[in-house]
């Protein structure tokens, strides 16, 4: 009898997702004060609102006060900056377009948090994840991500806690991308038997 012309993979307990995010469409969630709030609550862990807070809510909310036309209608957003209309009305003392600058890196960031997230759910699939058991933290110190699923006990986590050191959980790897209007992310997780 003739071998089996195709082999196993070597490796079935580990599994790989990825997604992608449009940076304009959380774009446009960022710009807004009323969606803001909503959104950061459904993607974001309390630990991950709170530092996102710490690097971009005083900055949002000069723009959320200057992204608005001489009417009072609020200015719409687009490819992941304010309308032009921001840049030569809402200008910074400094004239640099600051505030445009502020939305595009806050809705990169929530964009990489969006699909990096989404990639954690395709990869373990195993588990149904909602975004609030899924934390995508920093390495102390240095630039790359990683993604924790956290144990059910701390997912209910009170909120007066500090947010401080390494929550329990099951580590996964996790790359995240951007180019231009897109964000992307890839997350390689091994099976853990409960």
């Amino acid at each position: 009898m003739p071998p089996p012309l195709l082999r196993p993979f070597s490796f079935p307990a580990l599994s790989i997702g990825t997604d992608i995010a449009h940076v304009p469409r959380i774009a446009r969630l960022v710009a807004s004060p009323r969606t803001l709030p909503r959104f950061l609550r459904k993607v974001l862990t309390l630990r991950e609102e709170r530092d996102f807070h710490l690097h971009f809510s005083s900055k949002l909310l000069r723009v959320q006060d200057r992204a608005i036309d001489k009417n009072g209608v609020a200015l719409r957003t687009g490819a992941g900056v304010v309308d032009r209309a921001v840049e030569s009305e809402g200008k910074d003392e400094h004239g640099d377009g600051h505030y445009a600058r502020c939305i595009e890196r806050a809705s990169k960031f929530l964009a990489g948090r969006w699909a990096a997230k989404e990639a954690v759910v395709k990869a373990c699939s195993w588990r149904r994840l909602m975004f609030d058991e899924i934390m995508i933290l920093k390495e102390e110190g240095g630039k790359r991500v990683y993604g924790v699923i956290l144990d059910e006990r701390e997912v209910r986590r009170t909120v007066d806690e500090d947010g401080h050191g390494e929550p329990a959980g099951q580590v996964v790897q996790i790359s995240i991308s951007h180019d231009g209007d897109y964000a992307t992310a890839v997350c390689l997780a091994a099976h853990e038997s409960s």
